[in-house]
């Protein structure tokens, strides 16, 4: 029995799926299952994977269309390793991710989910920058659920296979944000628990579900609404401002390189965003820079950007 799972869902990624799988060969550690889950794929996915599977390099699990929540389910129910580690068929692991991982969770037997900071890269093999997701570190909630400047990357996260038995699994009924939403749940009980390594390469490309920015704020939505029906002990006030971050940072994110038909879904975003919050002020802010030319908000995203990233540097060092 392998100490380790690597659960993959794939869809239609058969342009990625091999440099993802060699990412995995590559790794210093040998102890692992590889589960790829295909939800449906009508591209050549299968035909590339056959002789990996004949080779028994891979186990191939099929679904029809369902999701990512779904094919990820489909592929714990299914792992029998100790621990499971996730990984999105168009991002890689970089070397020694899963040995460096195993030895964590191995020498603190507590821990229940473990995860990093990761680079993001485009097609073309340029680096996109270092994300810093030190915030998911220690008992975070509810705070987690406020939290949109960076998000944890689901290819950086390995979790003990039990915890699913307690917590649950991803829940399929939300079409976007149920990582977020297991996270939150995880959170709930646990500490979460953070390596300040570069251990995943996460891939940004046309095809990524989270590049609608316009739409990520309703999508997202739901998992909060689910959040706080889950837990009435949140309050009003702070329902009110999770709901309020939300649409506020869903218009910063499209600020910089969007268009003007797309600054007046910033400015209905930043409203609602003050609707719930009156004196969440960033959102103002963000209101008066949708009003400007796309050349000055092009360059005001290039100052603020590095400041932030900067700033989670620096709160990686010092947590």
């Amino acid at each position: 029995m392998p100490r380790l799972s690597i659960v993959i869902p794939t869809y239609n990624r058969g342009h990625y799926i091999f440099e993802c799988l060699q990412s995995i060969w590559d790794q210093g550690y040998q102890d692992y299952e590889i589960l790829v889950v295909d939800d449906g794929s009508t591209d050549n996915t299968l035909e590339i994977l056959q002789p990996l599977i004949e080779n028994k390099k891979v186990k191939l699990l099929h679904q029809t269309k369902s999701g990512a929540a779904a094919a990820r389910n489909k592929g714990v129910i299914n792992a029998t390793g100790e621990l499971i580690a996730f990984l999105d068929s168009d991002d890689i692991f970089y070397p020694s991710k899963l040995k460096k991982q195993a030895e964590y969770m191995d020498q603190h037997p507590s821990v229940m989910i473990l995860h990093s900071n990761f680079n993001k890269f485009d097609d073309f093999g340029n680096d996109l920058g270092t994300k810093y997701t030190s915030f998911f570190s220690g008992h975070i909630y509810p705070e987690i659920l406020l939290y949109w400047e960076m998000l944890m990357a689901t290819s950086c996260v390995i979790v003990r296979a039990d915890l699913f038995n307690e917590i649950g699994l991803f829940d399929e009924d939300l079409t976007s944000a149920e990582d977020l939403d297991l996270w939150a749940r995880i959170a709930r009980k646990y500490p979460i628990h953070h390596m300040p390594e570069i251990l995943a390469g996460i891939r940004v490309h046309p095809q990524n579900i989270s590049v609608d920015k316009s739409k990520m704020a309703e999508r997202h939505l739901k998992y909060l609404h689910k959040a706080a029906k889950e837990d009435p002990n949140l309050g009003e006030a702070f329902e009110k401002k999770m709901y309020s971050r939300l649409f506020m940072y869903s218009g910063f994110n499209m600020l910089g390189e969007g268009t003007q038909k797309e600054m007046q879904i910033v400015r209905k975003f930043m409203v609602t965003s003050l609707k719930y919050w009156p004196r969440q002020l960033k959102s103002l802010l963000g209101y008066l820079a949708s009003l400007l030319d796309q050349k000055s908000r092009y360059r005001l995203t290039l100052i603020w950007r590095p400041i932030r990233d900067q700033r989670l540097a620096i709160k990686k060092i010092f947590p």
